[in-house]
């Protein structure tokens, strides 16, 4: 049994978490994004036919989360830090 716990890790390491030279997500994050993002697109499979509307968004939710993780890029993320590269100092000069 914990042999094929291992194995199951090694291949979730080797597909899931490759390096991205784009990559802006931690691996810590990473992880968690793929664990809540499954619960999360799991449980809108359940609801799907009792609450269809919050399903769907749990659907979206879930698969953002999913996709973050594995790829290792966050579109809001960089978004948020895009202004922070390329600050510039600008003087103004008063003449009286």
């Amino acid at each position: 049994m914990e042999t094929t716990l291992n194995s199951i890790g090694n291949t979730l390491e080797e597909a899931l978490l490759q390096d991205n030279p784009n990559a802006n997500v931690e691996r810590s994050e990473r992880i968690l994004s793929i664990g809540a993002g499954a619960f999360v697109f799991i449980k809108g499979i359940g609801n799907l036919f009792s609450h269809p509307l919050l399903a769907l968004g749990e659907l979206a939710l879930g698969g953002g989360l999913v996709y973050r993780g594995v790829t290792g890029y966050c579109p809001v993320k960089a978004a948020k830090n895009l202004g922070n590269d390329a600050i510039i100092e600008e003087t103004t000069v008063v003449i009286e």
